[in-house]
């Protein structure tokens, strides 16, 4: 889609190809959403988290977490609670620094000495990657811990990141496609990783709400992540800043992931010997 579009605004200029995307959008995503989307569990034979139904017996009916001896996490409960703000203050620096790429990584390409289809190309080739890499970082925090998984995701996407700092016309074609892989293979992993560290933490049902409140922050950090990628380019003339904060922020959105697993560890431990 990314060298579509660009091919669409080189054509017939960017309000027209906003027509165009969105006409496509209309006219595949809607119907295809009212035919196979599934709005409740109970529509596949699930509770909600993938748990069986019971055919019978006194816990049929109630949620998969109540089934497993799970704390009934309530929002106001949550709001109280250190990882809910933890991962709020990840969630806004994840929001930054993938906005901040996102919104700024082919104008930064193009300031650099790209041609435009070159430089959308390469920013859907860090579109592609994601879609396995994506699947590979949530089965690794499954297998290896949240924590540890999502460390190994941020040292690789820092490094892709600070690929693009370094990147210039005269870089060799094997290095940007070094530092679009490292991005694209690093960056995949924040959404699956918080969204199963919120799981783990806020069982109940709830959990729907809850993860609602946590994802205004991603909110807020993508608005102003856009904003202040462009301001500090306004300002210095270049992307360096701009990718520097990035890397603050994907350093921060770890370390609410660290604090928030060792929060969970730590508590789970006391209501086993309480």
């Amino acid at each position: 889609m990314v060298p579509a579009t660009q091919l669409l605004v080189s054509s017939i200029g960017w309000r027209w190809t906003y027509v165009a995307t969105g006409a496509l959008l209309l006219l595949i995503l809607v119907p295809a959403n009212a035919l196979f989307q599934r709005r409740t569990p109970a529509e596949v034979g699930q509770f909600p988290d993938g748990d069986a139904a019971p055919s019978s017996g006194p816990t049929a009916g109630r949620h998969g977490a109540k089934l497993a001896g799970q704390r009934d996490w309530t929002l106001g409960q949550a709001a109280r609670s250190f990882p809910f703000w933890c991962i709020t203050i990840g969630h806004l620096a994840l929001g930054t620094a993938l906005f901040m790429i996102n919104t700024h990584a082919i104008a930064h390409f193009v300031a650099v000495g790209y041609q435009k289809l070159a430089a959308s190309f390469y920013f859907g080739f860090i579109g592609f990657i994601r879609i396995g890499a994506t699947l590979i970082w949530g089965s690794l925090s499954d297998r290896l811990g949240r924590s540890q998984t999502y460390a190994v995701a941020t040292a690789v996407t820092a490094l892709g990141v600070a690929g693009m700092i370094a990147m210039t016309f005269s870089a060799p074609l094997w290095l940007v496609y070094l530092t679009i892989a490292l991005y694209g293979i690093g960056h995949s992993a924040g959404n699956p990783t918080y969204g199963s560290v919120i799981g783990d933490i806020f069982s109940g049902r709830k959990i729907g709400l809850i993860f609602g409140f946590l994802e205004i922050s991603f909110g807020l950090g993508s608005a102003f992540g856009s904003w202040i990628g462009g301001y500090l380019f306004d300002t210095t003339g270049s992307y360096a800043w701009s990718f520097g904060v990035c890397l603050l922020c994907y350093i921060i959105s770890g370390l609410a992931i660290h604090f928030c697993v060792r929060w969970h560890a730590k508590n789970e431990l006391k209501m086993d010997n309480g």
